[in-house]
């Protein structure tokens, strides 16, 4: 019945809900409801899964600065949370990052924790609090959209821009915080394929056809059993994460305008209607993947 009640936000436009007025998202929210759109867990290969085991165990490591084990007691850690994993096939490859995440900046922790710590049955706990968090968000969707007697209007392009634009410059902005004190910062997995077809709808940003072949070509190397949909999803996520750190390596921003710009540079707020604006867009050819 969970899995039945979730899976109908994978029918809802992520946009519309992401920006509803009733429902007032959360950023976090917002996020979940991308996160959802990926491909489930129980439909990816085996090695793509053992893969991400991995990336869970480096970034717990990183993250919480844990000492390095001894390779024989971090392959059992990877392969018990590699069984964690697949027994909740029902998450997307984009929630389960997400579900990490959060576990480890202590969304999860109940009143008697002093401190997160990281364990292949604490994942599980987590996974079990996120999807009770995500079934109360699924039912909320569900029932405003039945609420609603027309079809609720999709955002302008106006709105999903500005949202693509500061989510982006928010998420260059923690990691030159992090940066500034010496600590690492990873720009968190969940949904970064999506934002990245945004930046590029928008013309904010798009990797050039060198980098794109360079790039698709070291993905198919590190996962030769991933069909084309997974090497494509990896590509736009990794492709998102270079743009953030981009940001970070150049001091840049992005303007109102979707331009990229130096930090310090001033702009003026410049009011557009949504006339303008889709005549500003149209006939804009975009290239596919």
């Amino acid at each position: 019945m969970e899995i039945a009640l979730f899976n109908q936000i994978q029918n809802l436009p992520a946009p519309l809900i992401a920006t509803s007025k009733k429902l007032s998202l959360s950023t976090m929210e917002q996020r979940m409801v991308l996160a959802a759109e990926n491909t489930r867990i129980n439909k990816i290969s085996i090695d793509v899964a053992v893969g991400i085991s991995y990336k869970i165990m480096e970034e717990a490591q990183v993250r919480l600065n844990l000492s390095k084990k001894d390779d024989l007691d971090i392959e059992k850690q990877q392969e018990a949370v590699l069984k964690v994993m697949l027994a909740n096939g029902d998450l997307t490859t984009d929630e389960i990052f997400l579900v990490v995440e959060r576990g480890l900046n202590g969304d999860f922790m109940s009143e008697s924790d002093t401190f997160v710590h990281f364990t292949p049955s604490m994942l599980a706990i987590w996974i079990k609090k996120f999807k009770v968090e995500r079934n109360k968000l699924a039912a909320a969707i569900i029932r405003e959209k039945e609420k609603s007697e027309v079809v609720t209007p999709v955002p302008t392009e106006q709105e999903s821009k500005r949202m693509s634009i500061e989510i982006a410059n928010n998420y260059a902005n923690k990691a030159r915080e992090a940066l500034s004190k010496g600590e690492p910062y990873m720009v968190p997995f969940g949904g970064l394929f999506a934002l990245y077809k945004q930046i590029k709808k928008y013309g904010i940003w798009d990797v050039n056809e060198d980098e794109k072949d360079s790039l698709t070509q070291k993905i198919m190397d590190e996962n030769p059993f991933a069909d084309t949909e997974e090497i494509i999803t990896l590509c736009q996520t990794q492709a998102y994460k270079n743009f953030i750190q981009e940001l970070v390596d150049f001091g840049c921003k992005i303007n109102q305008k979707g331009e990229v710009v130096p930090l310090d540079e001033q702009e003026e707020i410049e009011e557009i209607s949504e006339a303008d604006y889709l005549e500003q867009e149209d006939g804009r050819d975009l290239p596919k993947w």
